[in-house]
C-alpha cells in the first residue's frame, strides 16, 4: 500500500469515526447537544492550562484546593476592599420578614443621599414600580406590583422594605448583589417621598437616621 492510499484510508476512517448515532437525527440515540468527537482531547489546543476562577469542570479543576474549587476562599478575618462589614440577621422566612420591622437605618436623609436614592431607584426599580412609584412601570403588565401610594404602605416599616430588597419577595427577586447596604437605605428614603398621598409624611431633608450602628453594622 503506497503512501497516498494510506492517507486516503486514514482520512476515510477519521470521517467515518466522526459520524455516530447520537448525531444522526433519524437515530433513537439522537442528541442535538452532542458536540461529537474531539480529535485533540485534553490538549492545550482546546482547553486552557490556567485554572478559570468561575469554571468548575473536570478538565479545569484544581483538586489541590479545599472542596476542589478553583476560586480560593477569603482568608479568615479578611476585610472587604471598601473596609465595610455587614451582617443581616433576618432569614428569608415569613417570621424573618415580620421581625425585620425592627431593623433601623444608618444612613442620613440629607439632600445628597436623597438624590442618590432617586438615581438608584431610576436604575433598579422604576421599570417595575413606575417612575412615580405607582406600580405602572413597563414591566408591570406582567406582574402588577402595588402602588406606593396605596393604603397598604401607610406606616410601612423601613426594615421590611430593606428585607424585601435584600431577600426579594413574591415575584421580586433579591437585589443584595446589585445594591450595597447604604444604597438600599438611600432607595428606601427616596421611595418614602413617593408615598406621599397614602397618608405618610415626606421625610425631612436633614433628618439623621437612628443611631443603631451597634445593632446594624450597615
Amino acid at each position: 500500500m503506497n503512501r497516498l492510499t494510506l492517507m486516503a484510508v486514514l482520512v476515510l476512517a477519521a470521517s467515518l469515526s466522526s459520524c455516530n448515532h447520537r448525531r444522526d437525527p433519524s437515530s433513537r440515540l439522537y442528541d442535538p447537544n452532542d458536540p461529537g468527537y474531539e480529535y485533540n482531547p485534553e490538549t492545550d489546543m482546546y482547553y486552557a492550562v490556567g485554572y478559570e476562577s468561575f469554571t468548575q469542570f473536570d478538565y479545569n479543576t484544581n483538586y489541590l484546593n479545599r472542596d476542589s474549587i478553583n476560586l480560593r476562599r477569603p482568608a479568615m478575618g479578611s476585610v472587604p476592599m471598601d473596609g465595610g462589614r455587614f451582617y443581616y440577621p433576618f432569614p428569608n422566612t415569613p417570621e424573618g420578614y415580620e421581625a425585620a420591622a425592627s431593623y433601623r437605618d444608618t444612613v442620613r436623609r440629607n439632600a445628597s443621599d436623597m438624590a442618590e436614592g432617586k438615581r438608584l431607584y431610576e436604575t433598579f426599580c422604576w421599570h417595575c414600580h413606575g417612575i412615580n412609584g405607582e406600580g405602572d412601570g413597563p414591566v408591570a403588565a406582567f406582574h402588577h406590583p402595588p402602588s406606593y401610594k396605596s393604603d397598604r404602605f401607610i406606616n410601612y416599616p423601613d426594615g421590611k422594605a430593606y428585607h424585601v430588597i435584600y431577600h426579594g419577595r413574591n415575584l421580586m427577586g433579591p437585589h443584595r448583589q446589585l445594591i450595597n447596604p447604604a444604597q438600599r437605605w438611600q432607595i428606601i428614603h427616596y421611595i418614602k417621598t413617593l408615598m406621599v398621598g397614602a397618608g405618610s409624611a415626606a421625610p425631612e431633608g436633614n433628618e439623621p437616621a437612628t443611631d443603631s450602628t451597634s445593632a446594624n453594622p450597615q
